[in-house]
């Protein structure tokens, strides 16, 4: 990464890699060096797969927590969707 990064924008950037939050991850690095999109996305993505090689197990934790959110917020839409058409039907 980008020599002229401070410590905290490695570890803001790094954590947003690891959340899955690529943009949030470009957006970090051109804010703080001014970086061209391409060039910033070209340096998260070796980034990344750096990440990826040296920490897997911090990827595979990130997705899991994703996985469950997604979960609680389809059930939390599905569920009333579903009573409302069972309430309008006649059948509850």
């Amino acid at each position: 990464m980008s020599a002229n990064l401070t410590h905290q924008q490695r570890q803001e950037i790094d954590a947003a890699i690891i959340a899955g939050q690529k943009i949030q991850a470009i957006k970090a690095l051109r804010d703080a060096t001014g970086a061209h999109l391409l060039t910033a996305k070209q340096v998260v993505e070796a980034r990344e797969a750096e990440l990826r090689q040296s920490s897997p197990e911090k990827f595979a934790a990130a997705k899991g927590i994703g996985c469950i959110t997604s979960i609680v917020v389809m059930l939390s839409i599905a569920v009333p969707l579903v009573l409302c058409i069972c309430k309008a039907g006649g059948l509850w």
